[in-house]
């Protein structure tokens, strides 16, 4: 069987330092998803490659298969996108990093998925724009949830049927219940963090400058969306910690005037 070799978009989500010279990549690729790679003397000063394989850059990339390993290699690589904005916003950094481990969590390895790959790209593109990382990043979960198949049912109670009312989201159930089907602990939904949401899951990326989240509404929907990601994912995502250190630090940033 001939070993596969071919040349793809890729971003690339995660990095190991191996050996003297040598870096191991998580990547997500546009042809063949979510796969790992190896990149030989990437760490050498001269080496051609090492400016194309920052992490959450993107890059078109040689890659080869290796007889008899998972493990593929990167032969060639021409940077695309860097996101230089992300070097210098904390708060669009730490969105970025958060997109990216979600898509490491819920894509398998070594399936195409052109659509969350499109996805991801987008939302990496709008963060380096300067739109609100907040917006930025609920329409990128909400959709990501939707192409991943985990999609929420936000239209009535998953139980009963009931559209009005109070409701909350319950993970486990695969969306919303109402107050008399509510199990208890879950996060409640106002009607208006509904409408919200289902806004964002149909909104075209060229209309999020459009978009401005209150606080309430950004934390009702926020808690709904970790509460389904972490179901999905199984545990909390590393990331969180980098987000919340990030949001106390602009909160005591002093106001220039």
């Amino acid at each position: 069987m001939a070993v596969p070799s071919f040349r793809t978009s890729a971003i690339i989500l995660r990095t190991y330092d191996y050996a003297e010279a040598d870096r191991i990549l998580v990547l997500f690729t546009e042809r063949e998803g979510k796969l790992r790679a190896m990149a030989k003397g990437v760490r050498k000063p001269r080496s051609r490659m090492a400016g194309s394989l920052g992490l959450l850059s993107r890059a078109e990339l040689q890659i080869h298969g290796q007889a008899h390993r998972e493990l593929f290699l990167v032969t060639q690589g021409q940077l695309l996108t860097a996101y230089p904005r992300l070097k210098s916003d904390l708060s669009a950094l730490a969105r970025a990093a958060r997109c990216g481990e979600l898509v490491d969590r819920l894509t398998p390895d070594r399936q195409p998925q052109p659509e969350v790959f499109n996805l991801f790209s987008e939302a990496l593109g709008k963060l380096e724009e300067g739109q609100s990382p907040a917006v930025v990043g609920a329409w990128f979960e909400i959709r990501l949830l939707e192409k991943s198949g985990y999609g929420p049912r936000l239209a009535a109670c998953g139980t009963c049927g009931r559209e009005q009312g109070t409701m909350a989201y319950a993970p486990e159930r695969g969306g919303l219940v109402c107050g008399q089907c509510r199990p208890g602990g879950q996060p409640e939904i106002s009607a208006g963090g509904r409408r919200l949401l289902e806004k964002l899951r149909n909104l075209a990326a060229r209309r999020l400058g459009q978009l401005r989240l209150s606080a309430a509404m950004e934390a009702e929907i926020s808690t709904l969306l970790d509460s389904a990601l972490t179901y999905q994912v199984g545990r909390r995502l590393n990331t969180d910690k980098f987000r919340a250190a990030v949001a106390k630090l602009e909160k005591r940033a002093p106001i220039c005037t």
